[in-house]
């Protein structure tokens, strides 16, 4: 009996640690996070399955092109999209080309795409510009202005499903 006890206690005592440890990596270092939506075809499908590193930013700034998770005070959902520009740039796009700072943007993951025009629009401190890469479906920074760095939780690193999608997100 006391053996059938001590198993008990140990093995009660590893699935909270285990959960514990589960509870602390998602919350803290990274999670998995499922695309909603087509707004950053082509480079990522609907209910596709994305790992989202929460330790990116604690070091360094978003850079233009990281694909970031965004949670919006005023959204349930979070939002997934590319930073186009950061704080200090400007931002306009011209005849469906995006500029920054005045330079078209490269954008090799683009499908060939009519944007409306945006007026120059200049990046506040502390925070990114970001657009889903199908600009045509997409609710972003057109909208709603540029993002609030703290509103970024992630970066999306990793591409787990489907699996003929595995592999780093570009």
């Amino acid at each position: 009996m006391k053996q059938l006890g001590k198993f008990l206690f140990d093995t009660f005592g590893t699935v909270i640690i285990a959960i514990l440890l589960a509870f602390l990596i998602a919350r803290f270092v990274a999670q998995v996070t499922i695309v909603v939506g087509a707004s950053m075809e082509p480079t990522l499908h609907t209910k596709q399955r994305l790992i989202v590193g929460k330790l990116a930013y604690l070091f360094s700034d978003p850079q233009p092109g990281d694909i970031v998770l965004v949670q919006l005070p005023d959204m349930d959902e979070p939002l997934i999209k590319r930073v186009i520009a950061t704080a200090g740039q400007t931002v306009q796009i011209r005849r469906s080309q995006v500029l920054v700072d005045g330079v078209v943007l490269d954008e090799p993951y683009l499908d060939d795409v009519q944007q409306l025009d945006i007026p120059l629009t200049a990046i506040a401190a502390d925070t990114v510009y970001v657009m889903g890469d199908n600009r045509n479906n997409s609710r972003d920074s057109r909208r709603f202005g540029a993002v609030p760095v703290d509103d970024i939780t992630g970066i999306a690193r990793l591409s787990i499903w489907p699996l003929n999608k595995f592999g780093s997100i570009e």
